[in-house]
This record gives C-alpha cells, structure tokens and sequence, in this order.
C-alpha cells in the first residue's frame, strides 16, 4: 500500500528525493530569512536582491529536475517568474540597488 510504494519509489528516484530534500531545506531557508532578521548575519546573500534572485533559480531548477507532477512545474514558473522579478528590478531600478537601506528599518534595530 502507501508506505511500501513510499519506500520503492525512494529506492528507484533517488535523485528526486534528495532534490526534494534540497529544496525543502531551500523553501524553509528563504521563509526564515523573510521572518527572521537575526539570520543576516550567517544568510546575508538572501537580504540582496540578486542573491535572492539566483536561489531563486536555484530553486527553479530543483523543481524542473523533480518534474513528477503537473505542479512541480508550476512550482518552477513561480520561483522563476519571482527571481527574474527580483534580477529585472535590481538592473532597472538604481533605487532597489539599495537594498540595505530598506531592510534596516525600526522594528529590527530594536531587537
């Protein structure tokens, strides 16, 4: 039943299940640092828009590399379509070049 084909679809897609972990790890990493501003310290590549931008795509691949499901791939032109937002804004833009100066506001400098 499901835990015996769980466990014969791990055996057989390998790769799938360590990209899923991968991008599990990626997901919870990217809301950590959206809820958390203690963590510019250890993930300050995130707090840039073109680092955010290129986990982005990381991302992106991940999940065109799982490509089991129909919504796998629409998970994939979500994080794609974000990460080339975040990449079009910071060369379009000067101000959004900035970054630092919008992140640092009052709620997190009194903590």
């Amino acid at each position: 039943a499901f835990p015996a084909r769980l466990l014969v679809h791990t055996w057989d897609h390998a790769a799938k299940v360590v990209l899923g972990g991968y991008l599990a790890f990626f997901c919870l990493l990217l809301l950590g640092v959206e809820l958390n501003a203690p963590l510019r310290d250890i993930f300050g590549v995130l707090y840039h828009p073109l680092g955010r931008g290129f986990m982005l795509i990381l991302m992106s691949s991940m999940c065109y590399g799982i490509h089991i499901a129909w919504w796998e791939l629409l998970l994939c032109a979500a994080f794609a379509g974000c990460s080339f937002g975040y990449i079009y804004a910071y060369i379009k833009y000067p101000e959004y070049r900035r970054w630092q100066d919008y992140n640092d506001n009052l709620i997190w400098s009194d903590m």
